[in-house]
């Protein structure tokens, strides 16, 4: 594996090996068979606070969108809206409401204030696609409560 490729080339390498050996961990969702956005659909989606898709999600969008709406990105699969709830609001649709765990991660709100998206995996810790403008005060490309390294991407 090539650690310095990113972005589309590596989506394209993920997509051709899971169409090739399908999912090859438990964390992974279970896709049968891929369900791709149409062309038309991914040109009108937009990233919390109204950028642009980078080219890396619009190609996946294209290979499948099938796990997306069950994960929480989205309500309705026929027209996607990527608008990402807070780390409380997100922590409740995680863990359901109530749960000692949303409390937690609504106390990160202060350092986190941007919208996030729940990713797959995890049990005794959960994955989150954290939205930031990187040129905002305090702002962080990338955070993990479990992890003292952190990549960035351009």
């Amino acid at each position: 594996m090539n650690e310095n490729m990113h972005g589309a080339a590596l989506i394209d390498q993920v997509v051709a090996r899971v169409r090739q050996d399908g999912w090859p961990t438990a964390d992974a969702p279970d896709i049968a068979e891929a369900v791709p956005l149409a062309p038309e659909v991914i040109d009108r989606l937009r990233l919390p606070g109204g950028r642009a898709l980078p080219p890396s999600l619009r190609r996946w969008l294209a290979f499948d969108s099938s796990w997306l709406g069950d994960i929480g990105w989205y309500d309705d699969e026929r027209e996607p809206v990527f608008d990402g709830r807070a780390l409380g609001a997100t922590a409740e649709w995680m863990y359901g409401p109530g749960d000692a765990m949303v409390g937690l991660f609504a106390d990160f709100e202060k350092l986190l204030p941007g919208p996030c998206l729940p990713l797959v995996g995890g049990s005794d810790s959960r994955r989150l696609l954290y939205w930031a403008s990187p040129t905002a005060p305090g702002s962080t490309r990338c955070w993990s409560p479990t992890s003292t390294t952190c990549r960035t991407s351009p």
